[in-house]
């Protein structure tokens, strides 16, 4: 199974009971009838993110945050050196590009990843912008947002609006969202360091670890 399949599955496994996911499954079997080409890997991923906005009754843009948010402890663990070589997610987030190249990229080998412009507003805020869709945005604030906790931090999101992008920028489908962190008094850390989560350690997680090495 591609590794985006496994992450997937991985996150929804979590949703809910046995009935949800296989609801979940089964629906996005349905969706993928109509595509062109069901058995591709990146189609695969759409419709179960699709199956998976009908079935826990939120809006397509909001599950692909909270799948976002619900993959990070997943990758976290894969991801475990890269996030310790960051005292803090600013800095991890100035050194984005690197990390989508060199860790996130191979989930979706087929399909190159945006290239992220992250700008410094003040010491304690970033500007973040891409090419991509609504969906794509969405899935990266979840990341990002999920991230953040890793490092006891929360992430407050802030979307630029169209009236201050370029008419350039508008046609090119240029996404735009500013971004700081404050201290989440929820999460514990250790010297500022990620801390994994518990709840990512059954056979699903283990599973799929494997799929990083």
């Amino acid at each position: 199974m591609p590794a985006l399949l496994a992450l997937i599955d991985a996150v929804v496994a979590e949703l809910g009971d046995d009935a949800l996911v296989a609801g979940i499954h089964g629906r996005a079997a349905v969706l993928r009838s109509g595509a062109g080409n069901a058995a591709d890997s990146v189609v695969r991923a759409i419709t179960l993110m699709q199956a998976t906005s009908e079935h826990v009754g939120r809006s397509l843009v909001d599950t692909y945050q909270l799948v976002g948010e619900r993959a990070v402890p997943l990758l976290s663990q894969a991801m475990a050196q890269q996030m310790r070589h960051h005292g803090t997610v600013h800095t991890f987030c100035l050194h984005l590009n690197s990390i989508v190249q060199s860790e996130l990229q191979a989930l979706i080998p087929t399909v190159p990843l945006p290239f992220v412009d992250v700008e410094m507003l003040d010491l304690s805020a970033l500007r973040l912008s891409f090419i991509g869709d609504e969906n794509a945005l969405a899935l990266a604030r979840g990341l990002l947002g999920g991230v953040a906790r890793c490092y006891g931090q929360e992430a407050r999101f802030i979307e630029v609006s169209e009236s201050m992008m370029s008419p350039a920028a508008r046609a090119s489908g240029r996404r735009y969202v500013d971004i700081s962190f404050v201290a989440d008094t929820r999460a514990e850390t250790v010297h500022h360091r990620p801390v994994a989560n518990d709840r990512s350690r059954g056979p699903l997680a283990v599973a799929l670890k494997g799929l990083f090495r």
